[in-house]
């Protein structure tokens, strides 16, 4: 019926959901015990087959089969003890529980925790044991690695104690040859040894000769004799400078000859080490005979060259009474600067010394640490345990050692540490001090108590990771889902295993994994330039793949639909915890808008310079007009107005003398103003030395002429060839310097001034340089002020193709630099003045000065000629830089740098053959030591970054260059010191 089916239906659905729930509960339990590496196992003792969970395999390398199998997978040592164990759990019912180690098939050694229960059937017998197996692999190796440290901890105390109680004895011998005696006998006790010498090297006759032995009888040494540097085994060694092992002299065909004296010594090998001091002298050699063929282990070769270090301190010590003091000073430096904390104490515990390490760790100085002071260090709570260890170990003269947490002055965090003395006694067995050393063994501290704690929760961290991995994972999808950059990963063939929506928008990808051989059926990928198809080797997915750090490459992603886009990829392969590779993950950030606005942007910029071209050659024709018109009105005044004047002066000097009882004083006064009035004016309308002079001559005569109407005195200094300046440029010079003499006059309150005119680049360039030590002022107070006077003049300069610097500070006078193209430049280019510059590559190189081989050296980079007069007249006046040459284009940089190696590079952005960006790239990329520093009239964001990714040190904006420009040079350069 109906209700029969319906019932079987919900019982049915009932099975099915607890079989759900069965398996997801099962799916937990085995990722729970596989992130614990656990291993469930049941073992039939009926058929003798182990039946063990999934995860064995991984772990074990094994999967179900006879018990016999796995013993045989026992470690041979451990496989006799665990077969008893198990036979003993079996036969008598007990808990079963064993530490062991099993080899697995590919040859790797675990440690293994088995637990298990007997199972009985209703007749009491036993038929299973079942249990768990935990991996304590990890944990034994954390154990084994704190013993090793903890055996070397002791050997290195054992050493130092046996090394300074040597020093002890050998600081109160005063006899050399006791000395020397002492040091053999230490030395052959490092290796066992009952046979040594100690050889002293004579400078004057350049040969060895015997000063101690051990073992050795008269008609030996007698034999022996003196060795000559470079014979026998000490010769050798202080031949070559360092330690001779002879394993076996017998065999050795180097030794041939001295088989005689081998064979009367009674030894077969022999381990010689020089004795040279820190400052390099040779004393002489210290050397072990073994009665066979042996090796010196490599504590051995340690003390052994301790003790030669000792011998050759003791021995200067003797000849040198300075020695000594040099030599404590470089052994209390060498305690000083360990990292490791050393103390030392008197035989009653009182501290009377610790390391600069103590000092810089707990803020406490020598003076606040001494007797118990150090305890102040101690976290309260455990000071009294700590001081009573210390004061029993006093005490009682045993080894000291002790866990003690110390306060870090840094931050007042407690770390811990292991804290181990040794007392140093005389030869009496009486303690004379004791020396230590405390390390810090927070982080294994730390370590053990999460293992402690790793086993007694490990059921709830298992759920507790799963929960915050669930929160990750939401976290992590809405983060890739909101974010608007473009995120790909793939996995180690290259396949595309991840994409977020910004992915899925640019390459218009399915939301599958995407081989990485299917990728050209969604999308093409190209270089910058958009025209040229991306190598694979080059895509940086595929880079990041092979390990590199891929940052900020540009290229142009075309999908099959949807339009191409340029994008900036940035990414990086990724591991998991072992460190073995899983893929790669780049991100895209789109960047085609800004690409858009900055050809956009270019476009703008060549129309500028076009309407510029345009309103500088009218400029030109205006400058050249009002010239002519000078002049004319200047030829009016001499040739028709002044000779009125005069004219009219004569005629009055005649009627003077008619009647002479009229006074024509006043009158004739007049006249002569006028005539005086009109040469001024037609002077200074267009002055004819301008024009009968050459232009050193002319500024010789417009200094004479300033001296003559202000009273300044004016230094004129002409370089270089006679310049072919045009009449209006020449006029318009002319009026300029009149301007810039008259400021002086007015506001610099200076007596003297002076001109600098040089021609530059083949005589295609005339800089004047205006120079005054007045009172200055603040130059940025001229930015963005045009209109009369100077300011009117600069404008007319620059539309000429021209241009004027001011360069000025309060109390240190001005500067001021013009800069304009001659007629040689006008006659070699009819395009943008500021490309006239003649030359090879079309570059400047400036030869080094004598006086500034530590000055800051500096290539300038720009492609306007008045620019880079500009920067190098800011740098000129530092007295710490120099400019070390100048670049036009990118090209010309980027080997002017491999010439000159300079410091540092000032380079602009926007560029001809190749702009500042990829020049910035490539200087660095084969000169990754020299600051690039970049210069552009924009202070775009992206710009800045652009710049700084492909290497630059520091960003500035050209119209604050004159401020920022000399500290971000000497930033860079402090960032390298």
């Amino acid at each position: 019926s109906s209700s029969a089916l319906r019932s079987r239906q919900a019982a049915f659905d009932r099975d099915r959901e607890i079989a759900a729930r069965l398996s997801a509960s099962d799916a937990w339990l085995k990722l729970s015990m596989s992130a614990a590496r656990m291993m469930a196992w049941d073992w039939d003792l009926e058929t003798g087959i182990i039946t063990r969970s999934e995860n064995s395999v991984a772990i074990l390398g094994i999967a179900d089969g006879a018990a016999t199998a796995f013993f045989e997978l026992v470690h041979p040592d451990d496989r006799e003890s665990v077969k008893a164990a198990t036979q003993k759990a079996i036969a008598g019912g007990a808990p079963y529980a064993v530490e062991f180690r099993v080899i697995t098939p590919n040859g790797r050694v675990l440690w293994l925790l088995v637990k298990g229960e007997l199972r009985r059937d209703e007749k009491g017998r036993a038929t299973h044991l079942a249990g768990i197996s935990m991996d304590l692999s990890e944990r034994k190796q954390a154990e084994q690695t704190l013993a090793a440290a903890k055996t070397e901890l002791t050997a290195q105390l054992e050493d130092m104690t046996r090394l300074h109680e040597m020093s002890v004895v050998l600081s109160a011998d005063t006899e050399l040859q006791s000395v020397l005696n002492n040091l053999v006998k230490a030395v052959c006790g490092v290796h066992g040894a009952s046979l040594g010498t100690l050889m002293l090297y004579d400078k004057e006759r350049k040969d060895l000769y015997p000063a101690a032995r051990l073992g050795f009888s008269d008609a030996y040494m007698d034999r022996l004799g003196r060795i000559a540097v470079g014979a026998g085994w000490c010769g050798m060694a202080i031949a070559e400078r360092r330690r001779v092992v002879v394993e076996n002299a017998l065999s050795d065909a180097r030794f041939v000859p001295y088989l005689p004296a081998i064979r009367m010594g009674g030894y077969e090998s022999a381990y010689s080490t020089p004795l040279i001091t820190p400052d390099g002298e040779v004393l002489g050699t210290i050397a072990i005979y073994m009665p066979a063929p042996y090796r010196p282990s490599e504590r051995a070769v340690r003390l052994t060259d301790l003790y030669a270090r000792l011998a050759s301190e003791t021995i200067a010590r003797s000849r040198y009474s300075a020695a000594l003091r040099d030599s404590e000073a470089r052994y209390r430096a060498l305690i000083e600067v360990s990292p490791q904390i050393i103390w030392a104490a008197q035989p009653d515990g009182y501290i009377i010394y610790c390391n600069e390490s103590w000092s810089e760790y707990t803020g406490l100085t020598m003076a606040e640490s001494e007797g118990n002071g150090w305890t102040q260090a101690i976290a309260p709570e455990h000071v009294t345990r700590v001081s009573n260890a210390w004061m029993q170990a006093a005490s009682s003269g045993e080894q000291y050692e002790v866990e003690v947490p110390f306060r870090r002055a840094s931050d007042g965090q407690f770390r811990w540490h292991l804290a181990r003395g040794l007392p140093l006694r005389d030869e009496r067995g009486n303690i004379l001090s004791w020396i230590g050393v405390a390390i810090d063994i927070d982080d294994r501290k730390h370590a053990e108590e999460a293992l402690r704690k790793a086993h007694a929760d490990l059921e709830a961290r298992v759920v507790e990771r799963t929960a915050e991995w669930s929160e990750a994972n939401k976290f992590l999808q809405a983060l890739l889902d909101n974010v608007q950059d473009a995120i790909v990963a793939c996995d180690e063939s290259g396949t595309l295993t991840l994409f977020n929506p910004a992915s899925l928008r640019l390459h218009g990808l399915p939301q599958a994994p995407l081989p990485a051989a299917q990728w050209a059926e969604h999308y093409e990928l190209y270089y910058a330039d958009g025209k040229t198809r991306m190598a694979t080797e080059d895509i940086p997915l595929f880079r990041a793949l092979r390990g590199e750090r891929v940052r900020n490459v540009e290229m142009v992603i075309a999908p099959k639909r949807g339009p191409a886009r340029t994008l900036l990829a940035s990414g990086q392969a990724f591991h998991d915890d072992r460190g073995v590779k899983l893929g790669a993950v780049v991100s895209m950030y789109d960047i085609s808008e800004r690409k858009q606005a900055e050809q956009a942007l270019r476009k703008a910029h060549n129309e500028l310079e076009r309407r510029a071209t345009q309103l500088g050659t009218l400029a030109a024709q205006l400058t050249q007009a009002e010239a002519k018109e000078r002049r004319r009105i200047a030829q009016l005044l001499h040739d028709d107005l002044q000779q009125l004047l005069l004219s009219g002066k004569f005629r009055l000097s005649s009627l003077k003398s008619r009647a002479p009882d009229v006074d024509f004083t006043p009158v004739m006064e007049i006249f002569d103003q006028s005539i005086q009035a009109s040469r001024s004016l037609s002077v200074e309308l267009s002055p004819p030395a301008l024009y009968q002079l050459d232009f050193a001559g002319s500024l010789e005569w417009f200094a004479q002429r300033i001296k003559a109407q202000y009273g300044l005195d004016v230094a004129v200094k002409a370089r270089g060839p006679d310049p072919a300046l045009p009449d209006e440029m020449k006029t318009l010079l002319f009026q300029a310097l009149n301007e810039l003499l008259v400021n002086v006059v007015k506001h610099a309150g200076a007596d003297r001034a002076r001109i600098d005119a040089s021609t530059r680049w083949r005589g295609a360039w005339l800089v004047v340089r205006v120079e005054d030590d007045g009172a200055g002022f603040d130059a940025r107070e001229l930015s963005g002020k045009a209109g009369f006077g100077l300011f009117g003049i600069r404008e007319r300069f620059e539309y000429l193709g021209g241009n004027v610097a001011v360069y000025s500070h309060v109390g240190r006078g001005t500067r001021v630099a013009i800069i304009v193209p001659t007629g040689k430049a006008r006659s070699q280019s009819d395009g943008d003045p500021t490309e006239r510059v003649p030359g090879p590559l079309g570059s400047v190189v400036h030869e080094r000065s004598p006086q500034a081989k530590s000055a800051i050296r500096v290539l300038v980079v720009d492609d306007h000629a008045m620019v880079r007069d500009g920067l190098r007249g800011i740098l000129e006046d530092e007295p710490d830089m120099q400019v070390a040459g100048e670049a036009q284009d990118g090209l010309q940089a980027v080997a002017l740098t491999s010439e000159l190696q300079p410091d540092v590079v000032l380079m602009d952005i926007n560029m001809p053959k190749l702009d500042g960006v990829e020049a910035t790239r490539r200087i660095k990329a084969a000169h990754s030591h020299i600051h690039v520093i970049g210069l552009s009239m924009h202070a775009d964001e992206g710009v800045m970054l652009t710049m700084r990714a492909a290497g630059a040190s520091d960003y500035v904006a050209k119209d604050n260059a004159s401020d920022a420009l000399c500290a971000s040079v000497r930033k860079c350069m402090q960032s390298v010191g």
